[in-house]
């Protein structure tokens, strides 16, 4: 079990704990009081709504026992109640950080096949493409990277910086590793899922280019999983040979050399941020 996650559990069991000590004392001294300030019976003759007992029966007034234990009582079990509440914060803040956190393993692109190599580079492209778009408020650009659902909520984020006189800026791109999580064809598209270790600057400043938020000298070193789906197109020439092809296939009649489909339109489906530091 993570690190993080026993403290959480650790710290819920002591905020339970103290929980059930305060309904339980509460409950002690709720009966104490009852018994002895004339709370039940001022209550159950109808003095909450307009009988002489609650407005100025000695009992609940006068009463110096029940004044001073029920003020002292209060004040206990308000700031006890107080703790649970900053123990519970607190535990959500330590789990969320060990999941934020957390660190994902990232194979090397050196172990990587040419193919697997030629398919992260080219996803990596796309990726700092997109982030300059972005930056740029380039919806043309954005629009032929980017899937139309994704495209669709980028465009809505980046109106709501327009309106606000902001500018994302993005830039120092550094690759640090990558791998192919899954590939999945069906039919003719191709969908590829990889895992990209990148570091980049990242923050927003406004209209006098004062930054607003992030830090403009701070590196972040991002990971992510990324989406992309691309059409498989039939080639109908050979690459090797400049043969003419009459039908799909993966090895050229002419000069018995391997034919590969090509992948075209990658765009990005969908990117989920794995870690952030």
């Amino acid at each position: 079990m993570k690190k993080g996650i026993k403290q959480g559990i650790l710290l819920l069991g002591l905020a339970f704990i103290l929980l059930g000590t305060i309904i339980y004392n509460s409950v002690t001294n709720y009966s104490s009081l009852a018994t002895d300030s004339g709370w039940d019976s001022s209550y159950d003759s109808g003095g909450w709504d307009s009988g002489s007992s609650w407005d100025s029966g000695s009992s609940w007034d006068s009463d110096s026992s029940y004044s001073s234990g029920s003020s002292s009582s209060g004040s206990a079990s308000g700031a006890a109640i107080i703790l649970v509440i900053i123990i519970v914060v607190v535990i959500i803040v330590v789990v969320n950080n060990s999941s934020k956190n957390k660190k994902v393993e990232v194979i090397p692109t050196a172990n990587l096949s040419p193919e697997d190599k030629k398919i992260l580079d080219e996803c990596y492209s796309i990726f700092c493409q997109i982030q300059t778009a972005w930056m740029n408020f380039d919806y043309n650009k954005l629009r032929s990277l980017v899937t139309d659902e994704l495209f669709n909520s980028y465009q809505n984020q980046l109106n709501v910086l327009k309106l606000k006189g902001q500018k994302n800026i993005m830039a120092n791109f550094t690759y640090q590793g990558g791998s192919i999580v899954s590939r999945q064809t069906v039919g003719t598209i191709e969908t590829i899922v990889i895992r990209l270790a990148v570091c980049f600057n990242d923050y927003v400043v406004d209209q006098n280019n004062n930054v607003v938020r992030g830090n403009a000298s701070r590196l972040l070193n991002m990971q992510y999983d990324l989406t992309f789906v691309c059409n498989n197109a039939a080639v109908d020439v050979c690459p090797n040979c400049g043969a003419k092809l009459e039908t799909s296939t993966t090895i050229c009649p002419y000069c018995k050399g391997n034919i590969q489909a090509v992948r075209k339109n990658m765009r990005l489906s969908k990117k989920n941020l794995i870690s952030q530091k």
